[in-house]
């Protein structure tokens, strides 16, 4: 989808758009398929849980004997949340991870420190065991030498454990968007890595209980591999960790439990039976925060799940996934197609005044704006953003009033927000070619650093405007641009401006793509893979290719990655 200014039409934007002048609005579409859960805030404000070891009667708090020793002192490695979270994902050792994971967001909680801003480490440090291999080596249980309960609770606790990862990577990752998402988002997702801490403290208790520990038999890197696909995007983020990876384990629970039975082992049972109930505050927390961010980012929860090839596998836990809030058309195609035989269906993507209520409640009117100025607010979906379509003064003095006027818009909204069109103003020196020397004014900069508003910049020719003079009198300047706030850039990340050729005027049109068709994703690089080295048919590959002389090098080399890309595909799987 594309705007195109200046002189914006709106003929350029699809039919189901509109647009109403001069006046913000939030508002948000019910539907009574929606019901989020019910102990989403008794959950919130539930004070620290100290039961990291499991007594005879259940959880219960370490005694002073029992504690781990922790060879790091928090105080020294972090001032924020974020920071906390960065030092937890880059320590190795499981229990001493699960220590700090909890001593983290206790910390942050009590000392009221702030969310702050940290790069997260490109992956989670992890022990030297387990051995982490392709799902498709992984032993069946006959051959693990494990005992059947103690191979159920190892993969326990290895999902727990990139658990604690997966909720600290996306408070770290995501911190940059601390405004936008707001104190709860971060919030949510400490309290979610401090149970799943507790989780893990557990599984590996009871390991050791029964004569083994956690890193006795391989495991696979499959749920980290699910979060790296998701690092660029926090909906996508919503998607593939709560609303999939961590539905599944609510799906997966009661069959492990009765396995557990089945087995004779009922102390274990009962802490699998203890989790599976906790975890549904997780996925609650991840289904409430993906209806919120889908309305920011403008985003389809059904392209989204497409486009990051996440998939809902049955069979489903449906008590559980309706107290967690997942509509059943979101992952049941038999519940949809009933409801759209009643004649009752709604789109999956309206999104109920509950979960709406914490993100848009303001109603207000815009100031009387100057006729050089058109708002229009875009509604699609269920979501609304603004937009403003300028042409400013070319007198400097009405231009100072342009810029106290733009201020206080800004200071009236915090919708999504692109402005456009011609600032009769340059930003630097560079923006102007020819004529009499002029620098910049002050005055541009200031409001959009005031505004919070970022140049998107641009492809193309840089100058947009020309007084089509012969080559000794041409004065060429860069005075159209677009600009954009956060909450624009969160809905459309991949975002472009193209300044198209003059057609008819003095001033060039800028194109504003802010899609993302399928069609313009970019072929995967190809990469060497060190486990290919220890497949039996890897050297066979290799020669077939490299003995054969009659094929000039450059084909060989184009046949041999093609080759290997689907050689890869059938021997491992997709593990990528």
């Amino acid at each position: 989808m594309v705007l195109l200014t200046p002189k914006l039409r709106f003929s350029h934007l699809p039919t189901h758009f509109h647009f109403t002048k001069l006046r913000f609005c939030f508002s948000s579409s019910s539907s009574s398929q929606f019901s989020s859960w019910s102990g989403l805030q008794s959950w919130r404000e539930s004070p620290l849980n100290e039961d990291r070891f499991w007594g005879t009667s259940g959880p219960q708090p370490l005694s002073n004997t029992e504690v781990p020793n922790t060879p790091v002192a928090l105080e020294a490695f972090g001032s924020s949340l974020a920071e906390l979270g960065s030092l937890v994902l880059s320590t190795s050792d499981p229990l001493t991870k699960s220590k700090l994971s909890h001593l983290a967001f206790s910390r942050w909680r009590n000392e009221g420190l702030p969310i702050g801003l940290c790069q997260p480490p490109s992956r989670p440090a992890r022990p030297t065991n387990p051995q982490l291999v392709s799902p498709k080596e992984i032993p069946d249980p006959k051959n693990s030498g494990l005992p059947l309960n103690a191979y159920l609770l190892h993969n326990l606790a290895h999902v727990e454990l990139n658990a604690i990862d997966l909720a600290w990577d996306t408070v770290v990752r995501f911190s940059p968007f601390y405004h936008i998402l707001g104190d709860k988002f971060f919030a949510d997702f400490a309290h979610v890595a401090d149970d799943e801490s507790r989780h893990f403290a557990w599984c590996s208790q009871r390991l050791a209980e029964i004569g083994f520990n956690y890193g006795d038999m391989p495991a696979h890197n499959l749920l980290w591999r699910e979060c790296e696909k998701s690092s660029d995007n926090v909906a996508a983020r919503m998607a593939a960790i709560p609303l999939v990876q961590e539905a599944r384990g609510l799906d997966a629970g009661p069959r492990l439990v009765k396995k557990m039975v089945g087995f004779g082992d009922h102390r274990t049972s009962t802490i699998v039976a203890r989790i599976a109930e906790e975890e549904i505050a997780h996925v609650a927390v991840g289904v409430y925060w993906l209806c919120n961010i889908l309305c920011i980012s403008l985003r389809n929860r059904a392209e989204l799940l497409q486009e990051y090839n996440l998939e809902l596998k049955g069979p489903f836990n449906y008590s559980a996934r309706d107290e967690a809030g997942i509509p059943r058309e979101w992952y049941d195609s038999s519940s949809t197609n009933k409801q759209e035989r009643e004649g009752n269906w709604k789109s999956s993507q309206q999104l109920s005044e509950r979960y709406m209520s914490d993100l848009f409640k303001r109603v207000f009117q815009a100031v009387e704006e100057p006729d050089y100025e058109g708002y229009c607010e875009v509604h699609s979906s269920n979501c609304h953003w603004l937009i403003t379509d300028v042409y400013a003064s070319p007198r400097f003095r009405e231009r100072r009033f342009f810029w106290e006027n733009l201020r206080n818009v800004a200071s009236k909204h915090s919708m999504p927000w692109p402005v456009t069109w011609d600032f009769n103003d340059i930003l630097t020196i560079e923006d102007k070619n020819g004529g009499l020397p002029s620098s910049p004014r002050r005055l541009m900069a200031d409001c959009l650093n005031d505004c919070n508003l970022f140049d998107l910049g641009f492809k193309g020719p840089r100058f947009t405007c020309s007084n089509l003079r012969e080559l000794n009198q041409l004065i060429q300047e860069r005075l159209d641009y677009a600009f954009d706030n956060n909450q624009w850039k969160l809905m459309f990340p991949k975002a472009s401006v193209i300044h198209l050729p003059r057609v008819r005027s003095d001033h060039c049109a800028l194109l504003i793509s802010f899609s993302n068709p399928q069609w313009q994703r970019r072929t995967r690089m190809f990469k060497f893979e060190r486990m290919w080295l220890d497949h039996p048919d890897f050297p066979g590959v290799v020669d077939n290719f490299w003995n054969d002389t009659t094929n000039p090098l450059v084909n060989t080399i184009r046949d041999f990655t093609s080759f290997l890309r689907d050689w890869n595909r059938i021997s491992f799987g997709n593990v990528f």
